[in-house]
């Protein structure tokens, strides 16, 4: 039965989740890791891609999309792009059964108020949605962002 389970969050996933890109940050996905902070927004302009926005400032194109969670096809001139912060880098992943309040969860796994934010920035504890499924990031490291312009 929890095979059946799984599987069919994956369809949710793909179908519903991944597009609409908000909540990805809620949901267990393979090597999705989420922005927590940009200090430094660029306006995307005509021409503009992914790979050529993040060779003009001389970031890593997997870090730049790590702190914009969205497709690079969808990338439009006036859209805003992260080109300075940080991201989650998850480690391990936990799923948090319903009824579960964050604290709850925070003292089964042995962690910390700020460890428990610092790795799940996106998460509104006053507001918790257990359903389909809701994983927390339990291990993890913040990685920081920074540009140089290419000229």
């Amino acid at each position: 039965m929890n095979t059946i389970k799984y599987y069919l969050f994956l369809i949710v996933l793909t179908l519903y989740i991944i597009p609409s890109h908000e909540y990805v940050a809620w949901y267990k996905a393979k090597n999705i890791d989420f922005p927590t902070k940009c200090k430094v927004g660029y306006n995307v302009y005509k021409d503009d891609t992914c790979e050529s926005i993040a060779k003009k400032f001389s970031i890593n194109l997997i870090d730049f999309k790590r702190l914009n969670s969205f497709p690079c096809e969808d990338l439009s001139p006036s859209d805003k792009v992260c080109i300075g912060g940080s991201y989650v880098k998850c480690n391990k992943w936990e799923l948090v059964l319903e009824g579960t309040s964050c604290e709850e969860f925070r003292m089964n796994n042995n962690m910390n108020e700020e460890k428990f934010k610092t790795l799940n920035p996106k998460i509104r504890c006053d507001n918790l949605i257990t359903e389909p499924y809701l994983f927390f990031c339990t291990e993890g490291e913040v990685i920081n962002v920074t540009y140089t312009i290419n000229k």
